[in-house]
């Protein structure tokens, strides 16, 4: 019981952020399936670009576990319940919008330029207007 009296701000702090994590896994999970899944592209967009940094151009497959890791890593859950098959897609989709913000000149100018990787089988086209009117 003196425990609990000397520790009492401990106690409710925990309570706290478990009450706050709790809300935000409902949150996730009550959010429509297509949504869940753009979150976790986008987070996979993350994932790339770290590992793309990591381990640069011609490391496809390194880069591929890298990217799987930090999926365990951060959503064991979400990792246990799809197929790697899917979790393939969603790099390819990840990498695609990846290669999307690094056309963009004002982000390749503050990230490495060679981080754009040549994707093989079908080009990224500049879907942004570079040009200035003056």
């Amino acid at each position: 019981m003196e425990f609990i009296f000397q520790n009492w701000y401990l106690i409710v702090i925990s309570l706290a952020i478990g009450i706050v994590i709790g809300y935000k896994v409902y949150q996730f999970k009550k959010l429509p399936k297509d949504v869940k899944i753009d979150n976790v592209i986008k987070f996979l967009v993350w994932a790339v670009g770290r590992a793309e940094e990591k381990y640069g151009s011609g490391t496809g497959k390194y880069k591929l576990q890298e990217v799987y890791a930090m999926f365990i890593q951060y959503m064991p859950d979400l990792a246990l319940t799809i197929p790697f098959e899917t979790f393939s897609d969603w790099v390819d989709k990840a990498l695609k919008e990846f290669n999307k913000i690094m056309l963009n000149d004002k982000i390749k100018n503050i990230i490495n330029p060679d981080m754009v990787i040549k994707l093989p089988e079908e080009e990224i086209t500049d879907t942004t207007d570079n040009t200035t009117n003056t």
